[in-house]
């Protein structure tokens, strides 16, 4: 039993070495793939700016200026203030113009706009503003601040200033208001009436 024993124990250990000595290098395998699945992320590609595309490109320049320019320059504020006012009332000028045929030209009018003969006030909280210009009075809203931003307002109302004698008093609208509901009132009275004399129901009974 002892000579059995003297025999298996050798034989046991030269197989577990040969099999653990087998073993090693698999394990040093994965390392290896791992570090270079590691330098593959890491290398910048070629040809790609940033992280994740244009688009992220875009919003960190933008990030970049508006940090470095938090409180831009009052006289690049007001030019794009006024290129905005330019846009706006050309496009509704026109607008105007075209729906009731009237021949003008409206680049004449427009060219010579500055914020210095521009009469114009902004709505507290708001990007909202109220212009008068010529003989027109007008009201933008814009979508962002409009002294950061080229745009066009999101929405508009012009209005022609009446020729007799400019911007009309409240008593003046007011009453104007009553007569136009007036008229309103009786028209729809008149609508109510009947048109004829009605016939006799000779089915109702007596």
């Amino acid at each position: 039993m002892k000579k059995y024993i003297l025999i298996v124990l050798p034989i046991s250990f030269l197989l577990n070495y040969q099999l653990f000595s087998q073993n090693e290098p698999t394990k040093a395998e994965p390392v290896k793939a791992a570090k270079a699945v590691t330098d593959s992320v890491d290398a910048p590609k070629s040809g790609k700016s940033l992280d994740h595309g244009l688009i992220d490109d875009f919003y960190l320049v933008e990030e970049y200026w508006v940090s470095k320019h938090k409180f831009p320059a009052k006289e690049f504020r007001l030019r794009t203030l006024e290129k905005n006012f330019k846009t706006a009332i050309r496009y509704s000028l026109h607008r105007e113009f075209l729906t009731k045929k009237f021949a003008e030209d409206i680049e004449s009018k427009v060219k010579d706009i500055t914020l210095s003969k521009l009469e114009f006030t902004q709505e507290r909280g708001t990007f909202n503003y109220y212009l008068k210009y010529d003989d027109h009075i007008y009201f933008y809203n814009f979508a962002a601040d409009p002294e950061l931003y080229i745009q066009s307002p999101q929405d508009e109302r012009v209005y022609p200033i009446p020729n007799a004698g400019g911007i009309p008093n409240k008593r003046f609208v007011e009453d104007l208001k009553n007569a136009s509901q007036e008229r309103i009132d009786l028209k729809s009275s008149k609508e109510k009436l009947p048109s004829g004399p009605q016939k006799p129901n000779i089915d109702s009974k007596q």
